[in-house]
């Protein structure tokens, strides 16, 4: 293949390419009406530049140019506004639909519970020690603690022990008794409350690099959680971002992780009796939740075709 035949085979790749992208398109059409009203040939001068736009038909194309070329424009700057903007849950929370299954971003707090039953489950997410954060208020599980046990801290840490002992969890010795990811105990009867407390190991901690989440992480917690509340009749849930925090991912990729966990889980748990989960955010991190968020829900396979 010579270079002249590269040549024209590359401008088609390049004309499908726009063709494809009707933005571009709009912007490529209107630049070239702008500059066939401004230029003239013949074959005496050939092209002459500028040409006064005395004549109709160059003011129609010049002003049809720039028309075209200012709606792509804009459409550009919309796109790019989009992915910039942040979601305001202030007022109300965002409902995404996922098929026949709602999840809701909320603003809140994880200890706000008045108006629940049995049918409803909270889930806190706390490292891979279990007991390291019962009374950081930085936390959801701290804030939790210091709002319905603040004197009964001692006690509770007892009770988890005993709760993995029970479930004779396997556990890596170093320090501490580290857990897997993944790793959930209910702590309903601790607590005393008319709603059903899950507890689940989120965060790994380990003394070479603290602590991390692992994207692999979240989507295995949000399938243990869904194989729990399959097991309890849980119609509802109730939970934070996970991974975000001391996980160290960022809360704009953490709620990412989480909704795509959150519909696959939907996915394979379909028979089951969850409808719906409320995912609540604190006030200052509102603003981390980005704009693309409440378009997910049509980026992903409707729930509601999955095959029987």
């Amino acid at each position: 293949m010579d270079g002249e035949q590269v040549m024209i085979k590359e401008i088609k790749e390049i004309i499908i390419l726009i063709s494809k992208n009707p933005i571009v398109l709009t912007i490529l059409v209107g630049l070239l009406f702008i500059l066939s009203s401004i230029f003239k040939y013949d074959k005496i001068t050939g092209f002459c530049f500028p040409v006064t736009l005395t004549d109709l038909t160059r003011w129609l194309l010049f002003i049809m140019g720039v028309m075209l070329v200012g709606c792509g424009v804009i459409q550009i700057l919309k796109q790019n506004k989009w992915v910039k903007e942040k979601i305001n849950i202030k007022n109300e929370p965002l409902p995404l639909t996922f098929g026949k299954y709602k999840v809701n971003i909320k603003i809140g707090k994880i200890e706000d519970i008045s108006g629940l039953d049995k049918t409803v489950a909270v889930v806190l997410p706390v490292d891979a020690t279990f007991i390291d954060e019962l009374v950081d208020t930085k936390t959801a599980f701290g804030s939790f603690n210091i709002t319905y046990c603040p004197d009964r801290i001692s006690e509770l840490k007892q009770f988890i022990k005993g709760q993995l002992q029970e479930r004779e969890v396997d556990c890596q010795r170093n320090n501490n008794e580290i857990y897997p990811v993944g790793t959930i105990i209910e702590l309903s009867s601790f607590y005393n409350l008319n709603v059903n407390i899950l507890l689940i190991a989120s965060v790994l901690k380990a003394e070479s690099i603290g602590f991390k989440t692992e994207p692999s992480s979240i989507c295995k917690c949000v399938e243990q959680i869904f194989e729990k509340t399959a097991i309890m009749r849980i119609s509802k849930l109730i939970m934070p971002i996970l991974g975000s925090g001391r996980g160290g991912i960022s809360i704009s990729t953490a709620v990412l992780l989480l909704l795509i966990s959150i519909n696959y889980c939907f996915t394979k748990f379909h028979h089951g009796p969850l409808k719906e989960i409320d995912i609540v955010v604190h006030e200052k991190d509102e603003a981390e939740i980005p704009e693309y968020v409440k378009h997910l829900q049509y980026a992903i396979v409707p729930l509601g075709e999955i095959k029987k």
